[in-house]
């Protein structure tokens, strides 16, 4: 994957978890690398993972998926 890509997944994931728990860019930011280092993954794949998911978590939220 190249880098611009990386940052492009990475800002998505920020944008998320700044809307989700009403935190700052930087807050985000350091979320997503003790994850990552927490699961001895790629600040990436945390990120791609996030992003992913979060249809899926806000379908769920809204009465779509399994309640």
């Amino acid at each position: 994957m190249a880098r611009i890509e990386e940052r492009k997944w990475i800002d998505q994931a920020k944008g998320i978890l700044c809307e989700l728990k009403n935190i700052s860019d930087a807050e985000a930011y350091d979320l997503l690398r003790k994850q990552a280092l927490n699961e001895r993954k790629r600040m990436v794949d945390v990120a791609t993972s996030i992003v992913r998911l979060h249809p899926l978590l806000r379908r769920s939220d809204s009465g779509g998926i399994n309640k």
